[in-house]
């Protein structure tokens, strides 16, 4: 997961930008009095509603997610700040109730950017130069969120896909993936497509697409005891996964082996853990590009010209 430093009302926390949802809601001191202290002894911090910070005419909210994980509460307007750029009178998300999922949920709320509503982005898109944001991830290290302009080192290198028009960010993605740079399919249309998620961990692609894949991975099997796609590790650790390639729009972003394991699955290190895993068959479910997809790539959301944008790194 990764993190961002937040300020809401001028108390600082740590954020998870979630392109793949729609609200901005923060642990708060609504909450039961043994949750904030559970989230707290994990290096949490709570939201305590001050002088900047305003009822929303009694509005409340529910999100419930994918997992099933959820949280629900009441609505407040407040100053809300990342890096450089304030947003007054935001509206925040104050939870008086979540889930179990996320009891140790490691960050202190999220923070999302899509398009179906205003979003701190969309009101914070006055002060920017462009009307656009940029995901910089990295592989066990920092990365970045970049606000209204496009790193010169990959500005000529980016393929784009034309957002479609459901107010999320979700783009065209059909005809399969590319295993090692040959094309393998299903023969299935997918017309589902895909979202570009840095609120998810993994690349989640059918499962029958996904079996593909791990044909090309030595010993790679469905452990139902894992519930997940595993495969040996070496010795020396993380084994080195044939490269995948998947369809955004027309373009094909890649996505080298060494990215492609997510972590050990067993405590001996002898097991490893898939960053590809798999979802339902079903064509009304899209292609979800988490966390693995970003550490390879660039990624662009660009608000203004209705698309996404991105370029592999070097």
């Amino acid at each position: 997961m990764y993190l961002s430093p937040v300020s809401i009302g001028g108390q600082k926390f740590n954020f998870d930008l979630d392109t793949g949802s729609s609200d901005l809601w923060v642990f708060s001191n609504k909450l039961p009095a043994s949750i904030q202290r559970k989230h707290k002894s994990n290096g949490g911090k709570i939201y305590t509603p001050g002088p900047t910070a305003k009822n929303a005419n009694g509005l409340t909210w529910s999100i419930t997610y994918v997992d099933n994980s959820g949280a629900s509460g009441t609505v407040v307007t407040d100053n809300v700040k990342i890096g450089g750029i304030t947003v007054k009178k935001q509206a925040v998300e104050v939870a008086s109730r979540i889930s179990a999922m996320f009891e140790d949920f490691e960050g202190d709320g999220l923070l999302v950017s899509p398009t179906k509503q205003q979003t701190w982005f969309e009101n914070a898109m006055s002060q920017l130069q462009s009307k656009l944001f940029t995901a910089d991830l990295n592989q066990q290290s920092a990365g970045s969120y970049g606000w209204g302009y496009i790193n010169s080192i990959y500005s000529k290198k980016i393929a784009y896909a034309k957002i479609r028009n459901t107010g999320w960010w979700h783009v065209d993605a059909g005809g399969g993936i590319r295993v090692n740079g040959k094309l393998t399919t299903t023969g299935a249309s997918y017309t589902a497509g895909a979202v570009p998620d840095t609120g998810t961990t993994l690349l989640l692609l059918p499962n029958s697409l996904v079996k593909l894949y791990y044909a090309s991975v030595p010993k790679a099997q469905y452990s139902s005891e894992a519930g997940a796609w595993v495969y040996p590790c070496t010795p020396q650790g993380f084994p080195n996964l044939p490269p995948l390639s998947i369809p955004v729009g027309k373009s094909w972003a890649t996505i080298p082996g060494k990215y492609l394991t997510y972590a050990y699955a067993n405590s001996a290190g002898t097991s490893c853990f898939g960053g590809l895993q798999g979802l339902s068959d079903s064509s009304d479910l899209p292609f979800i590009y988490g966390d693995i997809f970003f550490k390879a790539n660039f990624a662009v959301f660009d608000y203004g010209n209705k698309r996404f944008g991105f370029a592999q790194k070097r």
